[in-house]
């Protein structure tokens, strides 16, 4: 029987219960039981780093779906998995500087592009009242559909139809809405029906387009604290550094379980 250790990591938590749970799968594994082990665990992603070089590794990353070529929670859970150090991460999204210690993790991100988009559908979808601006951000080989609101996350009304359908309009992108809270602070929903997941309680690869519309076009700060996950029980908080040269997030990573997977 074989034996395949697992262990699972909350990423941007700041206490026990929090943050994104995330699978790390450091064991080889052959690449046609990645996904199908992504589906056992259930986790947001599960992530198999594996070190290439000096100070680089590469990993694959799962939703409980699909393959994705990036995942902002899955970088910071898989580097934590290679220790402290600041180390280059080669995904299929491309590369990506990463680093952990004391038991937070960063990653640099590419500053994603942003465009406005007219599409009434979206308020209908995650249910608000109000949209000051709707966006398309990209970057790192995902796609995030943003409307910013005055509307309090915990009163969105999501329709999982419409939601699936605006998610696969735009090329399965993620879909959801922030509100203001200061020029430092915003609070978030994002909602992710083309992984599989139907709300995501940390977008770490949507961070970069959340903070970039809130600077360009509603006055942000270049530093900011993103805060979701609260209406899951699982608070998060996404702290972002947007510079000209890259975009850093990061936040706590806690380790919260480990075990064995038996396979026959």
């Amino acid at each position: 029987m074989a034996r395949i250790g697992f262990e699972v990591v909350n990423c941007f938590a700041a206490q026990d219960f929090a943050g994104n749970p995330i699978c790390v799968i450091r064991d080889p594994v052959e690449e046609g039981l990645m996904g199908r082990i992504a589906r056992q665990m259930g986790c947001t992603l599960t992530v198999f780093p594996t070190r290439i070089g000096p100070g680089r590794f590469t990993t694959r990353m799962f939703t409980v779906s699909r393959e994705v070529p990036f995942g902002g929670s899955g970088a910071l859970a898989a580097v934590w998995a290679m220790g402290e150090g600041r180390w280059t991460l080669s995904t299929a999204g491309g590369d990506v500087e990463t680093e952990y210690g004391g038991g937070r993790a960063w990653t640099t991100q590419p500053v994603p592009g942003i465009e406005r988009i007219d599409d009434d559908e979206v308020a209908d979808a995650i249910g608000l009242s109000t949209v000051r601006g709707l966006f398309l951000g990209s970057a790192s080989g995902n796609r995030h559909v943003v409307a910013v609101t005055d509307d309090d996350p915990a009163d969105f009304r999501p329709r999982a139809d419409l939601l699936g359908r605006i998610a696969r309009r735009y090329g399965g992108a993620t879909v959801g809405a922030v509100r203001r809270i200061g020029a430092d602070e915003m609070h978030g929903r994002i909602f992710t029906p083309a992984h599989g997941l139907f709300e995501d309680p940390a977008v770490g690869g949507g961070a970069p387009t959340l903070a970039r519309i809130m600077r360009d076009h509603f006055d942000g700060a270049e530093q900011c604290l993103i805060r979701q996950g609260e209406v899951l029980g699982r608070p998060s908080r996404m702290e972002v550094v947007l510079r000209p040269g890259g975009v850093k997030v990061g936040g706590g990573v806690r380790k919260a379980a480990e075990g064995v997977l038996l396979l026959d």
